[in-house]
């Protein structure tokens, strides 16, 4: 893919987040389509190519969403990372990638609403448990969704 081309997708995935997803969200709950396209990128291209999709793509995440500047590209960064470990599986099945997607899913929540909620009165274990995981799984279904209707071609080929 060239480079025009991923600068396209992931602005188009900027925008559904910061102006689509909000209707997608339940129990305010939404997912996080730019993440799950940094993993999707991580696992693909290597660790160190998702690294820098992720710091990038955090970076204008926090710019253009007016987050805390630098906690999306912390987060997506290390997302991408742990997806990366997932490259060196030789098959591309559904199951398999969701499993080996879940813990960078899971890592990105965490250090995502773990940092964000420090100045609100949420305690650790409920903003694990009402936060973190319902988050997550719901990003599961979405990455099963975007897993299943974006071909793998059109993350171009494998880094091997």
């Amino acid at each position: 893919m060239t480079a025009v081309l991923a600068i396209l997708v992931f602005a188009s995935a900027l925008v559904l987040q910061l102006n689509i997803v909000g209707f997608l969200s339940v129990w305010g709950i939404a997912p996080d389509p730019v993440m799950l396209l940094v993993i999707m990128w991580g696992s693909y291209r290597g660790r160190m190519v998702g690294v820098l999709i992720g710091f990038s793509v955090g970076l204008c995440a926090d710019w253009f969403g007016a987050g805390v500047v630098g906690l999306s590209s912390l987060s997506y960064a290390i997302a991408a990372f742990i997806a990366g470990f997932s490259q060196e599986r030789r098959e591309f099945r559904l199951v398999s990638m969701l499993i080996a997607f879940l813990p960078a899913i899971l890592v990105h929540d965490f250090i995502y609403y773990m940092i964000f909620k420090l100045e609100t009165s949420f305690g650790f274990f409920r903003t694990l448990f009402a936060v973190v995981m319902p988050t997550s799984l719901y990003n599961i279904v979405f990455l099963a969704i975007i897993f299943l209707a974006v071909p793998p071609v059109f993350l171009g080929k494998r880094k091997n």
